[in-house]
């Protein structure tokens, strides 16, 4: 994800701390393919990078195309174009181990981000070489539509129905784009800059990529820099350390005095959902850009959801213990306006990378069943390691909601 506010903060300090003895490299030898890599001018007319500060303006943006496998393996034949953009400095030699910027999803593509990752390194990048990639299978880099997905709107049935047309669609390739075949992209990038070891800076997703290279190819990495980490064994998928942080996060917007309308917001949250199960959803209203009023059904999988939103929008992050104390207070008004549809588009859409993102995460797991479960004999086994859960690991919410979210 880019880097904002007080994240480039914390990203400058621990670029710091990282790069202070990581000194200059000497080059790598190349192999033949890579020997044609080199960064030059953009397609798109981009040559210098946008000044969001004094720092990036002394940069210049160059860009390139590294051809990869498609299959690293040799498995299936073809070759994949990775779309690659850096930051180089301006007017003066590149020193030091390159950086190489890795961005979440997976199916979040990077080069869109390279001058807010830029502003967020400042001064600790000094004079080397910034480097993002989209990776395999996201926007520039050989792109996976699954126009199925995109039409699928919010309907289980119809969801699934999509999922198994995009498979169809893929074909075998669609295990193909796995962690692992990032990692060797990325190793043969390493190789293409001619550059002995890499600084690794990840970002969520980006983090178990970065996690994944340096098991596998230790020697490649100088340093590595993790935000929002992704362990090596993935998500799991009843999310239960999600679940675990839901108090920290609650207790830490409240800090300082910043919710005096509680005392404890964890408590109304687990109050809240309480008397949703006891009673069933419960019926807000919200008035709607038109002016006409409407209502909304109040769940827990929607208290959830809105939590989950909050990681990236924080104005509903900021606005939940507030609507969540009103809603046990008996006002339901703000809850039903922070989970009702936007405006301008719907919180239930399919992301427009979410071919990628069902081939990465089915390539990696894990999955509530064990390997080689059948097809058909999946849903029963996940049902059966979801309730056979403590109810503490899901708590202030419950198996209900997980299984329904």
């Amino acid at each position: 994800m880019p880097v904002q506010g007080s994240s480039r903060r914390l990203a400058r300090v621990a670029f710091s701390i990282a790069f202070a003895t990581v000194g200059s490299t000497a080059a790598a030898a190349a192999p033949a393919d890579a020997a044609r890599f080199a960064l030059g001018g953009c397609g798109d007319g981009r040559t210098v990078a946008p000044a969001y500060d004094d720092l990036n303006a002394d940069r210049v943006t160059r860009c390139a195309r590294l051809r990869v496998p498609l299959d690293h393996g040799g498995r299936i034949p073809g070759q994949l174009r990775l779309s690659v953009r850096a930051l180089v400095p301006r007017g003066r030699p590149v020193a030091g181990t390159p950086v190489v910027h890795l961005s979440g999803g997976p199916g979040e593509a990077a080069t869109r981000f390279l001058d807010q990752a830029g502003e967020g390194l400042g001064e600790a990048l000094g004079r080397r070489l910034l480097v993002t990639f989209d990776q395999r299978g996201t926007r520039d880099s050989g792109a996976l539509r699954c126009p199925s997905l995109q039409r699928s709107g919010d309907s289980d049935a119809r969801f699934d129905a999509a999922v198994a047309a995009c498979a169809r669609r893929l074909g075998p390739r669609r295990a193909l784009y796995g962690t692992a075949a990032s990692v060797e992209d990325l190793e043969a990038l390493r190789i293409a800059l001619r550059a002995p070891k890499l600084i690794l800076w990840g970002t969520s997703y980006g983090t178990k990529l970065a996690l994944d290279y340096a098991a596998r190819h230790p020697d490649g990495v100088a340093r590595l820099v993790l935000d929002s980490v992704v362990p090596p064994a993935g998500v799991d998928p009843f999310m239960r350390s999600s679940f675990a942080a839901i108090p920290r996060v609650l207790r830490a917007l409240c800090a300082g005095g910043a919710c005096p309308f509680t005392a404890d917001p964890a408590g109304d949250l687990a109050t809240l959902v309480q008397r949703m199960r006891a009673s069933g959803p419960l019926r807000g209203r919200w008035v709607d850009h038109r002016g006409r009023a409407r209502s909304i059904a109040l769940a827990p999988e929607r208290l959830l959801d809105l939590l989950v939103d909050g990681d990236m929008d924080p104005f509903a992050r900021l606005a939940f213990p507030a609507a969540v104390r009103a809603a046990v207070d008996g006002d339901l008004a703000p809850l039903a306006r922070a989970v009702a549809p936007p405006r301008f588009g719907s919180r239930g859409g399919v992301s427009d990378y979410a071919a990628l993102f069902l081939a990465t995460r089915c390539a990696d797991g894990p999955h509530p069943w064990p390997a080689a479960t059948p097809a058909d004999q999946r849903a029963a086994a996940a049902a059966a390691a979801l309730a056979a859960l403590p109810p503490a690991a899901l708590a202030p919410f419950d198996a209900a909601t997980v299984r329904e979210d």
